[in-house]
Formats: structure tokens, sequence, C-alpha cells
């Protein structure tokens, strides 16, 4: 099983659920595409 570090979200709250930081990637790497177009 894969161990995820905490994040930050955009408010600068620590998410250290599994499923919230795969959740706050999704959408760091959703904004990173929407802004390089």
């Amino acid at each position: 099983m894969h161990k995820l570090s905490a994040v930050r979200d955009e408010t600068g709250n620590l998410l250290t659920s599994p499923v919230k930081v795969m959740q706050r990637w999704s959408e760091f790497c959703k904004a990173l595409s929407s802004d390089s177009t």
C-alpha cells in the first residue's frame, strides 16, 4: 500500500487523509493544465 504524505489545500489547511490528498493532487494537476492553455 502506498503511503501518501500530507498536502495543503488552496487555503492552507493540512490534508492527511489519502482520499483528500489524491483529490487535492487531482485539482492541482487540472489547474496546471488549464493554466498552460
